[in-house]
């Protein structure tokens, strides 16, 4: 039986190399509305250190449906350098979940094969203070 001895001894001389790890909680802080560019700014850099990125849907207005995650999902691929994109990003998109989310919109985000991938759930009692939190949960 390894001892926790032998355990140490064996990590001590391994390695692990994470070639392009992922995020799994990314705010591109989208500037379509405001104009400041930093979505064009903060989206070749992440990407270039990321493989794949859950993509946050807190934007102003917040992303509620497939198609606006789609339309989203389409503006960060567009600032990214061609060669990242080729390489195989992949921005894994989410809807914000509110309590008037249709729940055919949950069957619209499953078609869009693996393009947008969960909801994110923000609760009355969540940090961020935002008046579109759900009030029932």
């Amino acid at each position: 039986m390894a001892t926790t001895t032998d355990s140490a001894k064996r990590l001590k001389h391994s390695s692990l190399t994470i070639p392009l790890p992922d995020d799994w909680h990314h705010h591109f802080r989208d500037s379509k509305a405001k104009g400041d560019g930093r979505l064009e700014t903060v989206a070749p850099i992440a990407a270039e250190k990321f493989g794949r990125m859950i993509v946050m849907p807190n934007l102003v207005p917040p992303v509620t449906t497939t198609a606006q995650a789609l339309e989203y999902r389409d503006r960060i691929l567009a600032a990214i350098p061609e060669e990242t994109r080729k390489r195989g990003f992949e921005p894994l998109m989410t809807l914000y979940l509110t309590d008037s989310t249709d729940p055919d919109e949950i069957d619209r985000l499953k078609a869009t094969n693996g393009k947008v991938v969960a909801c994110k759930l923000c609760t009355s009692s969540c940090i961020c203070s935002d008046p579109r939190c759900m009030l029932h949960h």
